[in-house]
């Protein structure tokens, strides 16, 4: 049950990154994007991530900035970020072990990030590449659930939250109805883990 269980920096970087996306579903803002990939990078730092990753994370987070105090270059920026920590989790993740279900969320990433890119630059089809991506994702983690034994609460869980995350950044990002109600079941299933480990945390310690 070990592996279900979060350090007190990995929750900080969750909570954080919950109320990004909070703060992104409610009024659309980019500073929410950058409470998000600060969350992800405490998260990211404080896991046993190689540093091309939390770098990636990190120049991703500057591109972000760059553009909402409107510097030459932040698209470049992010470019650069997105294709460094595709390239991390590709050697960390993919390189040498070629499981299905690894791959399978590899490609469902990297469509989702091409999507991201190309709606920044306002170009036609990043609507739809967020859409494929995001719905792959939820895919390629539910036949990595199904292939899992035995199961647990916190499977269970994690199942619900890559789902609901899946249908509320489709949602958001398309302005469709209902979008708030799967951002909060996302993050209540977030915070569902959160809790779950704090209290294991809190059994094991005492």
């Amino acid at each position: 049950m070990d592996r279900f269980k979060l350090n007190h920096y990995q929750i900080i970087g969750l909570v954080t990154y919950s109320i990004g996306t909070i703060v992104q579903s409610q009024i659309g803002n980019p500073i929410g994007m950058m409470i998000i990939f600060l969350g992800l990078l405490v998260f990211f730092i404080s896991s046993s991530c190689n540093i091309g990753t939390i770098i990636s994370l990190l120049i991703i987070a500057i591109g972000f900035a760059f553009k909402i105090i409107h510097f030459i270059y932040g698209n470049e920026i992010i470019l650069f970020g997105i294709i460094g920590f595709l390239a991390s989790i590709f050697f960390r993740y993919i390189y040498k072990t070629y499981k299905l279900y690894l791959i399978l969320i590899y490609i469902s990433i990297t469509i989702l990030f091409l999507g991201m890119y190309f709606k920044i630059l306002l170009l036609k089809y990043g609507m739809e590449f967020i859409f494929i991506g995001c719905s792959a994702i939820s895919v390629s983690y539910a036949f990595r659930f199904i292939k899992k034994t035995p199961k647990y609460f916190e499977d269970y869980n994690k199942m619900l939250l890559v789902f609901f995350w899946s249908l509320s950044t489709i949602f958001n990002i398309f302005h469709w109805s209902w979008g708030y109600i799967f951002s909060s079941i996302f993050t209540l299933t977030l915070w569902t883990w959160l809790i779950t480990s704090m209290i294991r945390d809190f059994r094991t310690e005492n």
